[in-house]
């Protein structure tokens, strides 16, 4: 799965976005780039989501990310490395947005995001345009 997020226009960089099935396992995340591209991580690297209706989560985060490298490609990590990242993940997306997100709040939560996004086997690639 990968896909682009944009806000009013402008590509939303540097965020957490979270794809959860009901019932999957665990959650497929990733975390956008300078043009808002991600691509979604649930067992291994760029392995994307389990098929099934999503609902989607985008959360800003403060800092740029340091599995990023200077040209934005995703630096290899060890399985360690990647299962200790989607515990973060799952701890961070389970958190509320705090009030300096630049996104609006309701996309933070599972529990409010309005963001559903049905995968289908194989690739899938998708443009969001997150609203007020």
């Amino acid at each position: 799965m990968r896909g682009r997020i944009t806000y009013r226009g402008e590509p939303v960089r540097h965020a957490t976005v979270s794809f959860l099935a009901a019932g999957a396992p665990r959650l497929a995340v990733g975390t956008t780039d300078e043009q808002g591209r991600f691509s979604l991580t649930t067992y291994v690297p760029d392995d994307g989501a389990v098929p099934g209706s999503h609902v989607v989560t985008v959360k800003s985060n403060a800092v740029v990310p340091s599995s990023q490298s200077q040209s934005g490609t995703a630096a290899v990590a060890s399985p360690e490395a990647i299962e200790r990242a989607m515990q973060q993940a799952a701890i961070a997306v389970s958190k509320p947005a705090g009030k300096d997100a630049r996104l609006p709040p309701k996309y933070g939560d599972r529990k409010t995001s309005d963001l559903r996004v049905d995968v289908a086997d194989g690739e899938n690639s998708l443009e969001i345009e997150l609203s007020d």
